[in-house]
């Protein structure tokens, strides 16, 4: 389904909005995904800032990572989410291998929500290659293009997702929406093709698709 903001800001509080939603709601403790980068950024500070507000009850929260680099002087998102959730109480914080462990880590087998963004690519995550979409395992170790090696969800975690996010703003990503339009065999390509995945966009990345009637 395709949700279109008026622009990137709108889309960023939107999602936010909606895994405070989703998490409030959740009976005991909610176990959502997030991904990094710029897109997410201010999805992760918009969504810290609600439930450090919070004046209802409190739930416990893990956050899981979607992907990362294996060698943390390339950049974090880990680092990223703990930095946006240093002062939220009840938030526990995990990195990309603690996937393999969900269930022992939060008694889960899937996630209430995941938050991806868009590569120039039309991949989602760490997942790039073909083979990297067919593996089955919950973690994958993966190599970007750019021969920089990152561990990932893989599809099969992602797709446990209750709700599925991805934010795709900005002039870059055109191409890249567009390539979902017509049924990218990349992974959020792949991804797009589930029933509860949304994709959130901005004008400047329809602008090769055209805002929808």
């Amino acid at each position: 389904m395709l949700h279109y903001h008026d622009t990137s800001t709108g889309a960023a509080l939107h999602v936010a909005d909606a895994l405070y939603r989703v998490l409030a709601n959740q009976p005991v403790r909610g176990c959502i995904a997030l991904g990094g980068g710029s897109t997410l950024k201010p999805v992760a500070r918009e969504l810290a800032r609600r439930l450090r507000d919070a004046t209802d009850a409190r739930r416990p929260v893990d956050i899981f990572v979607t992907d990362d680099f294996v060698d943390p002087g390339e950049g974090s998102n880990l680092r990223m989410l703990q930095e946006a959730f240093a002062c939220v109480p009840d938030v526990t914080l995990h990195a990309t291998e603690a996937a393999v462990a969900m269930e022992q880590i939060t008694g889960r087998a899937q996630f209430d929500f995941v938050v991806l963004g868009l590569g120039t690519d039309s991949h989602t995550a760490a997942v790039f290659t073909a083979e990297d979409i067919a593996n089955p395992d919950r973690l994958l170790n993966t190599t970007c293009p750019q021969g920089t090696a990152r561990r990932s969800l893989g599809l099969a975690a992602i797709a446990t997702g209750q709700h599925i996010a991805i934010v795709a703003t900005g002039t870059s990503k055109a191409e890249a929406v567009a390539q979902i339009f017509h049924g990218s065999p990349a992974s959020a390509g792949v991804l797009a093709r589930l029933p509860q995945v949304e994709i959130h966009v901005d004008p400047a990345a329809m602008q090769k698709v055209g805002k929808p009637q």
